[in-house]
């Protein structure tokens, strides 16, 4: 991923998740933290389900292992993105750089 163009969809992508965590917190509190977030090469929804590969964390998301809390995935444009929740146990599974997977996962 060309390093300059990972940093402005990543700033971007950032911008984007701190204002829709604003709209969708329910505590003040949490709109004061950028909500996590995985730029991928290829996001592939199945949904509830979506799955992305070639990733790279941003805003403090696990490299590897279990994934708490809402989270975003995004293609690396930001045109395809989506925002997981955690409904269950976890919210995803990070693998990076290969995989990503958010288990209840809508449009964003």
């Amino acid at each position: 991923m060309n390093a300059s163009r990972s940093m402005r969809t990543a700033g971007g992508l950032l911008a984007t998740a701190a204002f829709g965590l604003a709209a969708l917190a329910a505590a003040p509190s949490a709109a004061a933290q950028p909500l996590p977030a995985y730029i991928c090469e290829a996001v592939n929804p199945d949904l509830p389900r979506v799955f992305g590969s070639g990733c790279e964390a941003l805003g403090g998301a696990p490299e590897h292992g279990p994934i708490s809390g809402d989270f975003l995935i995004a293609n690396e444009g930001g045109r395809n993105a989506f925002l997981c929740r955690e409904e269950e146990r976890y919210s995803g599974l990070a693998d990076l750089p290969y995989r990503v997977v958010g288990f209840t996962c809508q449009p964003w």
